[in-house]
């Protein structure tokens, strides 16, 4: 036993190299553009959140103007749930967006826009209209109907006094002068053309309306 001891010496010690790894182990972020750096938010090796800045490229829009333009578009959608806020909220004129400039001229310009169309109840102002316009041509279809009531009893009238001049004339009652003269009353009268314009015309508005 003390001869094995002087060949073999405890505790053994070998050489190696070795990966510890963690259950989270680091990600490396790359940029999708290139550019120096002019904002660092965070140190090496400091824990970070999903969806949190760490470093900002250097480019034409400014940092916080950002910040404040995703505050704006996370609460837009809460501005809709009554006409108070939805009147109350707007947008900043002044923001330093870089590429973005454009599309956000074009968002508040499209913003007040909706704005003025709230505050002008043209929705409101249009059912109004309609509203009306259904009522008038209500009224104007029994108007309609109430004048080709009466037509159609003068029709019927006239009628029956062309079919008594015609049984006088006939009977050499009444002369041919007379019974040319009720013809033409009848025909000058042109009440069958009345009635049925407007049977036509209470046709159309009920196929329209």
């Amino acid at each position: 036993m003390l001869l094995g001891s002087f060949f073999y010496k405890y505790p053994d010690i070998i050489s190696g190299h070795i990966t510890i790894v963690s259950q989270n182990p680091p990600i490396p972020i790359v940029a999708r553009s290139s550019g120096r750096l002019e904002l660092l938010f965070v140190t090496d090796g400091k824990n970070v959140k999903k969806g949190q800045a760490v470093a900002v490229i250097e480019n034409p829009a400014v940092f916080d103007d950002m910040v404040i333009l995703k505050s704006l578009l996370d609460s837009i959608s809460v501005s809709f749930s009554s006409t108070d806020r939805l009147r109350a909220f707007s947008f900043p004129k002044t923001l330093a967006l870089g590429q973005c400039q454009s599309y956000y001229s074009s968002l508040v310009s499209q913003w007040e826009e909706y704005l003025n169309y709230v505050r002008l109840n043209h929705l409101g102002q249009q059912m109004e209209s309609l509203s009306q316009q259904v009522v008038d041509y209500k009224r104007y279809l029994v108007q309609l109907e109430e004048q080709t009531s009466i037509l159609k009893r003068d029709l019927d009238l006239n009628e029956k006094q062309l079919k008594r001049d015609s049984t006088l004339y006939a009977g050499k009652v009444l002369s041919e002068v007379q019974y040319e003269q009720s013809q033409q009353i009848f025909t000058s009268r042109n009440i069958i053309t009345g009635v049925r314009s407007r049977e036509s015309q209470i046709r159309e508005y009920r196929l329209t309306n």
